[in-house]
């Protein structure tokens, strides 16, 4: 059983009712499958980039430049520390 929101489940009807699409199936399906390739790139790009930083130089960081990945890191994460 799936729980969402009153909001989301009008749009699924909405779409559905437009004729795009044959059933709430066939519309969040697609959308399911992009989110598991971005996930899959996400992760392929997180290694690959692992992988360099393993194999380079070793370097010392600044604390900004610390904190300039923090910040990149949560914004990729969806974490907004500012609220």
């Amino acid at each position: 059983m799936l729980n969402i929101s009153s909001d989301i489940e009008r749009e699924i009807e909405r779409w559905v009712a437009s004729g795009e699409y044959s059933s709430p199936d066939e519309l969040l399906r697609p959308a399911i499958r992009a989110l598991d390739d971005s996930n899959e790139v996400a992760q392929e790009l997180l290694e690959s980039e692992l992988l360099k930083g393993l194999e380079g130089d070793d370097v010392e960081l600044t604390q900004g430049e610390w904190s300039a990945i923090r910040r990149e890191a949560e914004h990729a994460a969806g974490i907004n520390r500012s609220s």
